[in-house]
């Protein structure tokens, strides 16, 4: 909802702590463009596997009732075309992931 009543689409929205990449999702499926960053390997990890995979489905983590991604298993937000720059001590390593049908 922050993303929709902040910017209109096409415009771009930078998320300096990516994390899960949530608001990088909500950019992307309102039609925005978007930069996400952050530091964590963790993060970048969950963040990269979402976009490509889509969003799971949620449930509690602490009852052991949350719902995994079955494998090869993705979700309608999963369209997400994106490029992913790592700088690793000084060495800078790209990689680009499309949404392929």
């Amino acid at each position: 909802m922050i993303i929709e009543a902040s910017s209109n689409p096409d415009e771009l929205a930078l998320d300096a702590y990516a994390g899960s990449g949530t608001t990088l999702t909500a950019a992307g499926s309102l039609g925005r463009r978007w930069i996400g960053i952050d530091s964590s390997p963790a993060a970048i990890s969950v963040s990269c596997d979402r976009l490509r995979n889509g969003t799971p489905r949620m449930g509690s983590y602490a009852r052991k009732t949350y719902i995994k991604r079955a494998a090869g298993e993705k979700f309608p937000d999963a369209d997400l075309s994106f490029g992913l720059w790592i700088d690793s001590e000084n060495q800078l390593f790209t990689a680009r992931f499309a949404h392929l049908p």
